[in-house]
């Protein structure tokens, strides 16, 4: 309960990690209750600031959850992965694997899932295989 009030206090105060880690607490339901609302507010304002974190977490938002759109789902997926994000990256390929959000590219798939691949993503190695 001590780390979620501080990161309650980080993320009033504009700290991008406090706000991320908020926005987790409440996605996931830890040492508060679950509220997708509350964590996509927190994900959102953390990454309007570049926070790549943020930035992927509201891209799953946006895929997955109560936000529902493929296409800002993508564009937040691929701002975390131009910062070298590894699992936004990874993320981002399995967007033009599928063509998700964007037009099907298999091309820009393993491009991305490769600079995921060496970071050492694992998901993005087997992607790679299962392509090739």
């Amino acid at each position: 309960r001590l780390a979620f009030y501080w990161y309650q206090k980080s993320a009033e105060q504009g700290c991008t990690a406090g706000q991320f880690r908020l926005g987790r607490a409440y996605q996931k339901g830890i040492v508060t209750a679950k509220d997708e609302k509350q964590a996509f507010q927190w994900f959102q304002k953390a990454a309007e600031q570049g926070y790549d974190l943020a930035q992927n977490a509201l891209g799953w938002c946006y895929g997955n959850g109560t936000a529902k759109d493929e296409k800002l789902a993508f564009q937040w997926v691929l701002k975390a992965a131009e910062q070298g994000h590894p699992v936004a990256q990874s993320n981002v390929g399995y967007h033009y694997e599928n063509g998700i959000g964007t037009s099907k590219d298999l091309q820009k798939a393993i491009f991305w899932y490769q600079k995921a691949a060496d970071q050492g993503h694992e998901p993005a190695k087997e992607a790679l295989v299962r392509l090739r």
